[in-house]
């Protein structure tokens, strides 16, 4: 009888793994709460529409196919001593070997308020729930009257100057730039207010210092404005609060200041490295556990 492999997770890493293993006389199942591989590096392309969603997205099993399966599940828990893996439709699976790649989660430093009110870009849901609040937020501009809500319609904050969000920020200034003339043309590009917060000294953190200032100095020049060691506090759907810096008024705020792991990382045995984290040897097993 093969011995059973067990996947969970079927992104870069998980499906990386199933390629490998393909051909090896092993039983190979892949398990993932969606059917599809998602392209994550071009979610924020998705978000600002210059992608459609299918277009990083490929079937999972167009990718496993041979002798690699696929099962579409949550992973619930798991019982490491058992070897035994439970889904949330009650399933049990055993195996002999586990890989586990299951990625991260948007991190919200456990502000309630911030995950309940703000945007994401962290999975393809995410992405076009993000589009479409670009969209209903230009539709309510367009035809508000009262010109304090107006600007808060049309101002527009990304929280966190990584890559995910030095990319998003960049693809929706464009976006509004062609989309707004075109489109809206009771709106004008001169009350678009597009801000990026950032808490340290400068965009894209642990780049070198050259590509640093590059990428301040063409988001500004597509007009965002830029607010450094600044922490977003709050935000309840009408205002962005920050320190040490004003608050800003503004109904749209995507979220790109971090991740953290999977939250059945929490549940396993043994240390935690940053983000919660799972501590590997350098074989990347974990202890005690071959």
């Amino acid at each position: 009888m093969a011995e059973r492999v067990l996947i969970l997770g079927g992104g870069f890493a998980g499906n990386a793994a199933a390629r490998a293993l393909r051909g090896q006389g092993l039983e190979v199942t892949l398990i993932d709460q969606r059917n599809y591989h998602l392209f994550q590096p071009l979610l924020y392309q998705v978000a600002a529409g210059d992608l459609q969603a299918e277009a990083i997205a490929t079937p999972q099993r167009r990718l496993l196919r041979g002798d690699l399966h696929f099962r579409l599940g949550r992973v619930a828990r798991l019982d490491l001593s058992q070897r035994s893996i439970f889904l949330d439709d009650g399933d049990v699976l055993p195996y002999d070997y586990l890989f586990i790649a299951l990625g991260t989660v948007t991190n919200f430093f456990g502000n309630a308020a911030i995950a309940s009110h703000a945007l994401q870009l962290k999975g393809m849901e995410a992405a076009e729930a993000v589009r479409s609040r670009i969209f209903s937020a230009l539709e309510a501009a367009s035809h508000c009257t009262d010109s304090a809500e107006r600007r808060s319609w049309l101002s527009f904050v990304i929280a966190g100057g990584g890559p995910t969000g030095v990319e998003f920020c960049g693809a929706l200034l464009e976006l509004l730039r062609v989309v707004l003339p075109r489109d809206y043309p009771e709106l004008r590009l001169e009350e678009l207010q597009l801000t990026l917060v950032e808490g340290g000294a400068a965009l894209l953190p642990g780049f070198a210092a050259p590509l640093q200032a590059q990428a301040a100095g063409k988001l500004q020049k597509l007009g965002a404005q830029l607010r450094f060691h600044t922490h977003v506090l709050g935000f309840d759907g009408q205002t962005v609060q920050c320190q040490p810096d004003p608050d800003i008024p503004a109904h749209t705020v995507v979220w790109t200041a971090g991740v953290t792991a999977h939250p059945l990382a929490a549940t396993m045995p043994g240390a935690k490295g940053p983000g919660g984290r799972i501590i590997v040897d350098p074989h990347l097993r974990l202890p005690g556990h071959p």
